[in-house]
């Protein structure tokens, strides 16, 4: 490796994280407590906030993730290694009609069955508003007060038309 290029990458460590500042600042600002911030010192410099968000009775773990790159990630776990070979059907075609539903956000099962949401939100540095991630978290759970409970059901083996 070149002495510019360690250079460079010791300049990039030292600069600000512009948008993970700035939702720093939204929340003390609201005094909003209930997310923890964690720095990772990889390429992308990547800040995660985890909390959980209330929905139907039960606390879903949620993370907001904050990176480099002009997007920011929401991802909220609505069931943990639930989806299996014999419910996977179901839940996929139930997954199939709220994507088709909802354009702000999409479900997905991950590779070790995960039944998640996730929500992608475009933004730089210079146009980031941290108002606009809290909105996006309260669209997400008015969704999921309607949707969590038909997961549950699905997953429990409940037919639904």
């Amino acid at each position: 490796m070149e002495l510019e290029d360690i250079k460079a990458k010791m300049d990039k460590a030292k600069s600000p994280r512009v948008k993970s500042d700035r939702f720093d600042a939204f929340l003390e600002e609201n005094k909003i407590e209930y997310l923890a911030r964690e720095e990772y010192n990889d390429e992308m410099r990547t800040v995660v906030y985890r909390g959980h968000m209330e929905a139907a009775g039960s606390e879903q773990p949620t993370q907001i993730l904050f990176d480099d790159g002009p997007y920011i990630m929401i991802r909220v776990l609505l069931a943990h290694e639930a989806v299996k070979e014999d419910n996977m059907g179901p839940v996929l075609m139930h997954i199939n009609q709220l994507n088709d539903r909802y354009k702000a956000f999409k479900f997905l099962v991950d590779s070790a069955g995960n039944l998640c949401l996730s929500c992608t939100v475009i933004a730089g540095d210079d146009n980031f508003d941290p108002d606009m991630i809290m909105q996006m978290l309260m669209v997400i759970l008015r969704s999921l007060e309607e949707d969590v409970p038909t997961f549950r059901a699905i997953l429990a083996g409940a037919s639904i038309n």
